[in-house]
């Protein structure tokens, strides 16, 4: 499976390019992320952020960026009912709604995960260079943002309370200076996996342990 993102042609108020992508997906030379197959039928997470003008920052002759403001094409080979294999492409246009406030539940969740899959991997990078307590406070803070998340759905709740709880034992394991192997490996899977999107990864990690 690959994922194209762009603006719309013409659209003076988005990039051709998102201003980030938050995984950590592999990029193809044409600029595609290759999220790799389905065969486990595992949903894939890709959380992107494009910049668009503020109602505050456009021509008032032209009204606010309102409609789609950037597009994602996704593109992959199915298993069609006859049993051939054949390539199928959708594009889905990425709108601005006048009115809607805040952000989706699922959106607060997935950039909540993504911040601490990266203090996970500044901790170990930081146990790398004997800097623990580095990586202790890296890891407190990720769980501290997680637990002061705005209200989310039961779903969303459950997994960034379980990610919290994850940090405070790592942070704990950190300042006390007893990360061992285990600890470490484990911690990079996570980082791993959080970064891929892989939820089904993540939680094998834990039901498991490292």
């Amino acid at each position: 499976m690959r994922v194209h993102l762009g603006g719309p042609a013409g659209a003076d108020h988005a990039t051709r390019r998102p201003a980030q992508v938050h995984h950590a997906w592999p990029v193809a030379p044409d600029g595609a992320l290759e999220l790799g197959d389905r065969y486990t039928r595992e949903p894939r997470r890709v959380l992107v952020e494009w910049f668009v003008r503020a109602a505050d920052d456009v021509d008032p002759a032209a009204g606010p960026p309102v409609g789609a403001v950037a597009e994602v094409a996704v593109e992959a080979h199915v298993v069609t009912a006859g049993g051939g294999v054949e390539r199928v492409a959708i594009t889905l246009p990425v709108a601005v709604v006048p009115g809607k406030a805040g952000e989706a539940p699922a959106i607060v969740r997935e950039a909540l995960l993504q911040q601490a899959a990266r203090a996970r991997e500044g901790a170990l990078a930081g146990r790398d260079r004997g800097d623990c307590e580095g990586g202790s406070t890296a890891l407190a803070q990720a769980a501290l943002v997680c637990e002061a998340a705005p209200p989310l759905d039961a779903d969303a709740a459950a997994e960034v309370a379980r990610e919290a709880a994850d940090l405070w034992t790592l942070a704990a394991a950190f300042g006390a200076g007893a990360v061992s192997a285990a600890d470490a490996k484990y911690l990079g899977q996570m980082a791993y996996a959080s970064a891929r999107g892989e939820q089904r990864g993540k939680e094998r990690l834990r039901r498991g342990g490292a």
